[in-house]
């Protein structure tokens, strides 16, 4: 009776496992094929996760994208253990401003993230212990590289990290996890389901239509901006001004090449009508001394008259890097003048992006008004005569 009571129960217990086997196993095909809002990539993830998805116009009917989709894998989901087999999923999209990248930045770029990824885990003892360099069948350029470190409650655990840039897109996957955990089927499907095409988005969005005007304190011109959109704007613009000049300053930020464009525009107001040496000397005296004193080097283009009457002349040059100026190394000036008045596009950083599409953009985008600065002029006078 014992041997047979004792048969009973087993076969209870088989039939328990066999039963709750299907919902474990459900529980671990959770995951979904995901398509980025970009429809730029795909890859398979967790099924409940979590996504930042921004959009960012740069003109002439094109928009960049960024996207952030975080997930994880409790033990229940996953392999089974204890609290340490929980892994974290991280799909990262990014797309540069400037114009598509050439293979000697992108391998730059790829390198730059495996030191990136090890100084920041070197707090933890992080080592590399695996790394690949190479290019799929597809002719995409990928770095796929493990860092074992030692987290402070789990002990001993790993990230693995695969990045993977074509012209104007990074796109990078993170996981996080035990030895077992990373090493597991569906960590390895995770990294292996990847899908990238190339390219910005198409829209018919335009900046004026849909980025916030800012109108300078004298009324010269008038600039737009999107408003904080991160990575690619953090702060609102900044303005300053006297009597007879303004600036406006903006900061754009490039995740893919981590790097910032500093734009800056001025206006100014003078006593006499405006030519072309006039504006070069401007140019010379407020400008390009701040940043390169050999001025009789210095190029510029040939006037063009403007529709508006505005004659407009451009330069720019290469800045030096020193300790103190590690990360603007090129200028581009562009100016326009019409009567008295005048206005600087200043743009800062590196020529890639002070000399893209979307530089040439922000530019076109900006108007030149010296007729409601004057207005704006007569108005203030005549206020301040009826007080």
């Amino acid at each position: 009776m014992a041997f047979k009571n004792l048969f009973y129960s087993f076969l209870f217990v088989v039939c328990l496992a066999f039963l709750t086997a299907p919902t474990a196993l459900l529980a671990a095909e959770e995951w979904i094929a995901y398509s980025g809002r970009s429809n730029l990539y795909k890859v398979r993830l967790p099924k409940d996760y979590k996504i930042d998805a921004k959009e960012f116009l740069l003109g002439n009917g094109l928009m960049a994208a960024v996207e952030t989709i975080t997930g994880e894998v409790a033990p229940d989901l996953d392999e089974g253990g204890a609290n340490d087999s929980i892994k974290t999923y991280k799909v990262v999209f990014q797309q540069t401003l400037g114009q598509p990248l050439d293979e000697d930045l992108i391998k730059k770029l790829l390198d730059d993230e495996n030191l990136g990824f090890l100084e920041e885990y070197k707090q933890y003892d992080g080592y590399l212990s695996k790394m690949d360099n190479y290019f799929d069948n597809t002719g995409l350029h990928i770095n796929d590289f493990e860092i074992s470190y030692k987290d402070p409650d789990l002990g001993i655990r790993y990230i693995h990290v695969r990045t993977a840039i074509s012209g104007v897109t990074k796109l990078q996957l993170v996981s996080t996890g035990s030895e077992s955990g990373i090493a597991s089927y569906r960590t390895d499907d995770f990294f292996k389901m990847v899908t990238l095409h190339d390219g910005h988005l198409e829209t018919d969005k335009k900046i004026h239509d849909t980025w916030e005007a800012h109108t300078s304190p004298n009324k010269l011109f008038t600039a737009y901006y999107p408003g904080i959109l991160e990575p690619y704007t953090v702060e609102e613009p900044k303005t300053k001004n006297s009597d007879r000049s303004e600036v406006m300053a903006f900061e754009y930020y490039d995740p893919v090449l981590k790097q910032k464009l500093y734009y800056k525009i001025y206006g100014y107001k003078f006593n006499v009508k405006l030519n072309r040496s006039a504006m070069i000397k401007v140019l010379q005296d407020r400008h390009i001394m701040r940043y390169s004193p050999k001025t009789r080097y210095m190029s510029f283009s040939n006037s063009v008259v403007e529709g508006n009457g505005a004659e407009v002349i451009e330069t720019s040059f290469a800045i030096p890097l020193t300790d103190t100026n590690k990360t603007v190394s090129y200028a581009r000036l562009k100016s326009y003048a019409k009567g008295n008045y005048m206005i600087v596009h200043e743009l800062l950083g590196s020529s890639r992006l002070a000399r893209g599409v979307f530089a040439d953009n922000l530019i076109k985008s900006v108007e030149f008004h010296p007729e409601v600065a004057i207005e704006h002029e007569r108005s203030d006078s005549k206020s301040g005569e009826e007080k």
